[in-house]
């Protein structure tokens, strides 16, 4: 068995594209869904190799669930891939109910800080692993932000960019950041740079442009 890998929101493109490039490269996958009846996009895909489980983002219980749930079927995790896939416009924001904006805010922030925490744990348990904190503002018809969207993205990045310049021992932290790309060809940049940067070395985070075609990285300070 190769690399067990956990990966989120493979009902988004970005997600979807992941899953298809650690397949190609024989990886064992635990990979998340926030919706149901998502097994057609397995259809493509041997089943064997994937443990499709869904995800309660609002709830820290159930990302301990995936955790258990991934080492039960394949033993351990070595990496996981925790992505943020946001829309542009989420709509006026004062005819937003409050209600929404505290569940969106739960769904997103919450749900990715409580699976980074649970699984930085899991790897200190067992010796070592990578985690990639992906952050991806959805490509739309313009480039306005909406007030809601932009809490999001900058909260996520603010995270990942912390979590990168405090290191963790045995655990290997990177980040990934792109707004208004295709969820294909960001997922397509991740794995190319993950596989020229053999995955080790210092943490670092990535910013991907689509428009240019131009990515940066920068090492954190240690």
């Amino acid at each position: 068995m190769g690399k067990v890998v956990l990966l989120t929101d493979i009902d988004t493109p970005l997600g979807y594209g992941l899953l298809n490039g650690f397949h190609q490269q024989g990886y064992s996958i635990i990979a998340t869904t926030s919706s149901k009846n998502k097994e057609h996009i397995l259809k493509n895909i041997r089943v064997e190799v994937i443990g499709l489980v869904e995800w309660n983002r609002y709830s820290s219980l159930d990302v301990r669930n995936i955790i258990y749930k991934a080492k039960k079927r394949f033993g351990r995790v070595d990496e996981a891939y925790i992505i943020q896939t946001l829309p542009v416009d989420q709509g006026e924001f004062i005819d937003i109910e409050s209600s929404d904006i505290s569940h969106t805010i739960d769904k997103w922030l919450k749900g990715n800080i409580f699976l980074a925490k649970e699984i930085i744990k899991s790897y200190k348990s067992s010796g070592a692993g990578l985690i990639c904190l992906i952050n991806h503002l959805q490509k739309g018809k313009d480039t306005r932000i909406s007030p809601l969207t932009s809490v999001l993205w900058e909260g996520y990045s603010g995270f990942m960019k912390t979590m990168i310049a405090s290191p963790i021992d045995e655990v290997t932290i990177h980040g990934f950041k792109s707004a208004f790309s295709p969820g294909d060809e960001f997922a397509d940049y991740i794995l190319r740079t993950l596989t020229e940067k053999n995955k080790k070395g210092p943490y670092r985070f990535y910013e991907y442009s689509a428009k240019k075609g131009l990515f940066s990285g920068f090492k954190s300070s240690s």
